[in-house]
């Protein structure tokens, strides 16, 4: 690429990122029940991550 040259994006089209999509209806419809709530779980997820990576806490790298 030329170094003077412009990079347009073309916003109209998808911008290639993956995009993944969870239904759980069928395992709801089977009788399944989550056994711990989306909120608690992100929550024990970034303290477990913290504690795995004590230099996040300071954005060390």
């Amino acid at each position: 690429m030329h170094p003077s040259a412009e990079l347009v994006f073309d916003t109209t089209k998808p911008d290639g990122t993956p995009r993944k999509v969870l239904d759980v209806s069928r395992l709801t419809a089977a009788g399944w029940k989550p056994s711990i709530a989306l909120s608690d779980g992100i929550r024990q997820t970034y303290a477990w991550y913290l504690a795995q990576n004590p230099d996040a806490i300071r954005g060390a790298h």
